[in-house]
């Protein structure tokens, strides 16, 4: 019913037919007859109602028509029309939607928001919310969505929603369900990845996800696999937090940005700040006066550390005679910050950070052999290998004889903790602009045994950190046929050999360490990357070669995103020419292995 022209006012008027779709309402006459008798002129209103118009009612009518025609047509025929029909008007959606649209939802009496409940048994809708709310995190009603199909238990959509803590709290608790009973091998791996990557996502998620993990852990009920899985997850979140590499998200994308890098740091303070917080308030509690300086000593080296500043020496030697000087509280709090056993580790092995003065040095020995429980000789040993080795101009490690290059292989096989200092050493020593030099080609194949041999004895340990020296070394591009000044540089049979080394200890980790090693073989192949059609060929022979199958599900799927690759594709259909033709492998899949 048109509204009487006596109770309109020319503003409101103006106002009403600048809305979304006036001229379609009865009374958009009576609007423009009060709007032209106030003195707005004709052009003025007619262009109101052309910029105010886009015919909703009309596209409504149209898709309606659509669905009308589908009447007749077979199921899949239906099938895909409705889904373009469900994309057309989600795009309107993720378009007009604003904050006065879910206020107004909201404002809504129950009786009319029936269409919620079906909205919320749809996957397309329940994924078009999802998308909705990364661009409107504050919407109440976006967040009341999420929360509703948390509860509903539709956690597969939601992840990567982890700053609502209900949300968060559904979604976790499914992601250590999916984990405990996973299938043991890659489909476990990747579940805990995915948990891991959600925990790691802030600050406060990484502290509820520990406290679940530890309440778990003591709860007598929870089984003996779903308990190691556990411990696994909560170590694992421990040594992210350290290095500034969040590792392999949930879909095994490699690497760590800036971005993630500035979020671990953060972590790491804030963890720091809350320990350091807790001491506080417990010697209060107890009336405890005194304070030995041990927590603002871990928190001034944590700091510093993740702000990337350099360490003052004093407070290191400091830090260690405090642990020393009370063994067993010492050592039990100087393990609830090992950001700091890292930085000691790194003042022992990091030719950047390595401490200037012998006291020094002696403490950082002592503090990590004590604080990790490991052979003090070994540490001491094998950091001193490690900078003598930066002198020379070729190494080959050996176990038998004299000099660094068999000291370090016998510190590294006496303690994994130099094993894995080793590996910190050899990815800074071999960092930077050293493929420029001239001994690049002579000291590299050197380097890349030590990353094997750490690997190889320490699996559990060391595969990481060895993984991330090997990939650093593939990555580069030494500087060819000549190098600095001048001077003879790599060759080209030299880099092809050092890449096919590389290669040949990514098959070797391939069984335990496959989605990070094919993720990162993958990203070779595409665009700049280093991985040729040759070394794509020499790879694949020694994979058939080396693994005749069959394998489990889930290593064949990831194996065949690398197979799948054009690059990939192409070096295995080519022969001739000097070309070796292999074949493609025969992914043969076994269930239960």
């Amino acid at each position: 019913t048109p509204t009487p022209t006596s109770t309109l006012t020319p503003a409101t008027s103006l106002a009403f037919l600048s809305t979304k779709d006036a001229v379609l309402d009865p009374s958009c006459m009576s609007h423009v007859a009060a709007a032209t008798s106030s003195g707005a002129s004709q052009t003025e209103v007619v262009n109101t109602l052309i910029k105010s118009y886009s015919n909703i009612p009309g596209e409504v009518a149209l898709l309606a028509g659509w669905l009308k025609e589908l009447q007749g047509n077979t199921a899949e025929h239906k099938s895909s029309v409705v889904g373009a029909v469900v994309e057309s008007v989600q795009e309107c959606l993720l378009e007009s939607f604003t904050e006065d649209v879910a206020k107004g939802i909201l404002n809504m009496d129950k009786t009319e928001l029936v269409w919620i409940n079906s909205m919320l048994k749809e996957e397309a809708w329940m994924k078009m919310l999802v998308r909705l709310r990364a661009s409107h995190k504050d919407s109440a009603l976006l967040t009341y969505f999420l929360t509703q199909m948390s509860k509903a238990g539709h956690h597969s959509l939601l992840h990567g929603q982890t700053d609502n803590f209900g949300v968060f709290h559904g979604l976790l608790g499914h992601m250590l369900s999916e984990l405990a009973a996973a299938r043991q091998g890659r489909e476990e791996e990747a579940r805990r990845a995915r948990a891991r990557k959600a925990c790691l996502s802030a600050p406060r998620t990484f502290c509820y996800g520990k406290a679940q993990l530890e309440r778990l852990l003591e709860d007598p009920e929870t089984g003996d696999v779903a308990r190691r899985r556990f411990k696994d997850l909560r170590d694992e979140l421990d040594v992210a937090t350290l290095t500034g590499d969040l590792g392999v998200d949930a879909e095994g994308s490699e690497g760590a940005g800036e971005a993630d890098k500035r979020k671990a740091t953060e972590l790491s303070l804030y963890l720091s700040d809350l320990r350091k917080e807790a001491e506080g308030k417990k010697r209060r509690k107890t009336g405890e006066e005194h304070d030995d300086g041990l927590a603002a000593l871990l928190y001034d080296v944590v700091r510093l550390r993740a702000l990337d500043d350099p360490q003052d020496e004093a407070k290191l030697q400091k830090l260690n005679s405090v642990v020393s000087s009370a063994p067993e509280a010492g050592v039990a709090r100087a393990k609830s910050e090992p950001m700091a056993t890292i930085t000691f580790l790194e003042c022992m092995f990091d030719p950047k950070k390595r401490a200037k003065s012998a006291d020094t040095f002696k403490a950082c020995v002592s503090y990590v052999s004590k604080v990790t429980g490991s052979d003090a000789a070994a540490l001491g040993d094998a950091a001193r290998a490690c900078e003598e080795l930066e002198a020379l101009v070729k190494f080959v490690p050996r176990m038998e004889g004299e000099g660094p290059e068999a000291d370090v292989v016998r510190a590294a096989m006496r303690s994994w903790v130099a094993a894995a200092g080793i590996m910190i050493w050899s990815r800074r020593f071999t960092g930077g602009d050293f493929p420029e030099g001239t001994s690049y080609p002579t000291l590299v194949p050197g380097v890349l045994s030590l990353a094997r041999l750490a690997a190889q004895t320490y699996p559990s340990e060391c595969t990481a950190g060895a993984f991330d020296v090997v990939a650093q070394i593939f990555k580069q591009k030494p500087t060819l046929g000549g190098g600095k000044d001048g001077e003879t540089g790599c060759t080209e049979k030299q880099n092809g050999a050092i890449k096919e080394q590389c290669l040949r200890f990514f098959l070797y980790v391939l069984p335990v360490y496959s989605r990070p090693a094919l993720n990162f073989l993958t990203e070779q192949c595409d665009g700049a990357g280093n991985l040729d059609e040759s070394l794509i060929r020499y790879f694949v022979s020694y994979f058939n070669k080396a693994f005749p199958g069959p394998f489990p599900r889930d290593f064949v799927e990831e194996f065949e995103k690398f197979v799948n690759n054009p690059r990939v594709v192409q070096a295995l259909g080519k022969a001739g020419a000097g070309a070796v033709k292999v074949s493609r492998p025969n992914l043969v899949v076994k269930e239960g292995i």
